[in-house]
C-alpha cells in the first residue's frame, strides 16, 4: 500500500499509551487521538509485516465520549494523549489497560483491582516540568521536545501544570539569555513555591520542603518526587493499607528515595526498616528526614538494589518481610528479579510509572513463585499516556 493512501477503519479500543487499535485484513493498526467505535479515515505513517501506525486524517462517525480539548496544543504536543476525552473515560481505558497488561504480558489468570484513585483535577496539578530551548537565527522556542527529541514545540503555558509554575513560565520567557540548548527545570512547593534552575545555572537553595502526611521532609531539587501532590497522600494510604493487611515486621525500600514510603513502613509498626538508593543526595535527605520525623531507627544505605538486596534479606526473618519496589519506567534489572525469586521475602509491594514494564516484572515473579494478590490505579498522571500503579505480590500463598 502506498503510505499517500487512506483507508476507513472502526476503532474497536484504546490501548496503552493512549493509542487508538483498529484491525482490517489481519493487520492490526495503531492511532492517535482516537477513541472506541468512531469511524475515521487514516494515513499510513509506518508499516510493519502484522501492524502499522497510522494518522488521522478525518473522523467519520464521532464518538459521544469526544470533547474539545483543553489545551490549544493537544495535537502537537507529545505530553497529552487523553484530551480529547472526559477524564472519567480516561480512568476507565486506564483501569483497562492496567488489567490487561497484567493478563497478558504479566501471565496473571485472575486480576483483582482495587478502586482507582482518582485525581480532584485533571488540570493544574503538576508541580514539576522541565522546558528546552531552540534557537534558529532571531527566532526562539521555549517548550517542550516533540517525539524526533530535537524539535521543541514554543509552550507559553503548560494546562497540567500549577498556576505557580505557569506564572514562572511567562517571566522566564521574557529572559532573552537563555541559550539554545538550555533546559529549564521549574518547580513548585508549598513550602518554596516557584523555583527553576538550568543545566547551566543552579539555583540559590540546593533542596526543597515537600509536605507530606508524615510532616515535612528535605527533597534535593535533583531527586525524584511525586509530582502530583493531589494522589500523593492517597498513594502513602495505599501503601498503608497492605502494610497494615500483611504486618510484616521487617521492610525493604530499595528504590527508596528520601525515604518517604520507608517512613511509612515505620509508622504502621514495622519493626526494622532499610532504605536503598543509588542517589547519594536522596539518602542523605533521607537520613535527615528520619531525624525530623523522629523515626531514625530506619536505616538507609547508598549503593545498587542488587548490590545490597541478598546481603540485606540474609540478615532477616524472610517469611515475615516485605520488599517496597518503586523503580525508574525501566523497571527492575534481571538480579533483582533473581535475588527476589531465590530469597523469597514473603510480599513485594511493587510502586510502578510504567504498567508495561510492571506487568513484565510480575510475570518474571510469579515464574518464581509469587502470586498476583490485587492492584490498583493510581491517576497520577490525568491527560497523559501514562499511570501509576501499586500492586502487592505474595509468596506465603
Amino acid at each position: 500500500m502506498n503510505n499517500k493512501d487512506t483507508i476507513t477503519l472502526r476503532i474497536q479500543d484504546v490501548v496503552y499509551r493512549g493509542r487508538g487499535l483498529a484491525r482490517l485484513d489481519g493487520m492490526v493498526y495503531f492511532i492517535d487521538g482516537v477513541l472506541p467505535d468512531e469511524l475515521v479515515r487514516v494515513r499510513i505513517r509506518k508499516q510493519k509485516k502484522n501492524c502499522a501506525e497510522a494518522d488521522m486524517v478525518e473522523i467519520l462517525e464521532e464518538s459521544s465520549l469526544r470533547i474539545v480539548p483543553s489545551c490549544e496544543f493537544a495535537e502537537k504536543c507529545e505530553g497529552c494523549c487523553y484530551q480529547h476525552m472526559e477524564h472519567d473515560a480516561e480512568i476507565e481505558f486506564k483501569q483497562k489497560q492496567l488489567v490487561n497488561l497484567l493478563e497478558h504480558m504479566g501471565g496473571c489468570s485472575e486480576v483483582t483491582c482495587r478502586e482507582p484513585i482518582r485525581c480532584p483535577s485533571a488540570l493544574g496539578y503538576r508541580n514539576k516540568i522541565s522546558m528546552h530551548v531552540k534557537r534558529r537565527g532571531n527566532d526562539r522556542t521555549f517548550g517542550y521536545y516533540m517525539k524526533d527529541n530535537k524539535t521543541v514545540l514554543d509552550i507559553p503555558n503548560c494546562p497540567l501544570a500549577m498556576s505557580p509554575l505557569n506564572n514562572l513560565l511567562t517571566e522566564l520567557r521574557k529572559d532573552s539569555s537563555f541559550g539554545c540548548g538550555t533546559s529549564v527545570n521549574l518547580r513548585y512547593t508549598e513550602h518554596d513555591g516557584a523555583v527553576y534552575w538550568t543545566n547551566r545555572i543552579v539555583p540559590s537553595s540546593a533542596r526543597l520542603v515537600e509536605k507530606t502526611p508524615l510532616g515535612n521532609v528535605s527533597v534535593p531539587i535533583k531527586s525524584f518526587f511525586q509530582t502530583n501532590p493531589q494522589v500523593t497522600d492517597a498513594l502513602f494510604d495505599s501503601l498503608s493499607e497492605i502494610l497494615n493487611r500483611t504486618e510484616p515486621e521487617t521492610v525493604i525500600d530499595i528504590y527508596c528515595g528520601v525515604g518517604i514510603f520507608a517512613f511509612t513502613a515505620a509508622k504502621i509498626g514495622a519493626k526494622t526498616v532499610l532504605g536503598i538508593d543509588t542517589d547519594k543526595r536522596a539518602i542523605n535527605a533521607a537520613i535527615r528526614n528520619g531525624q525530623t520525623l523522629d523515626l531514625a531507627q530506619v536505616m538507609f544505605r547508598h549503593g545498587y538494589a542488587e548490590d545490597l538486596l541478598e546481603e540485606a534479606l540474609d540478615k532477616f526473618n524472610i517469611k515475615n518481610t516485605a520488599v517496597i519496589l518503586d523503580p525508574p519506567r525501566a523497571g527492575l534489572v534481571k538480579r533483582v528479579i533473581e535475588i527476589l525469586g531465590r530469597k523469597k521475602p514473603r510480599d513485594i509491594i511493587y510502586v510502578s510509572c510504567a504498567a508495561d514494564t510492571m506487568a513484565r516484572d510480575v510475570k518474571l515473579l510469579t515464574n518464581h513463585g509469587y502470586q498476583l494478590i490485587d492492584t490498583g490505579l493510581v491517576d497520577m498522571f490525568p491527560r497523559t499516556a501514562y499511570f501509576e500503579s501499586i500492586t502487592h505480590l505474595s509468596s506465603s500463598s
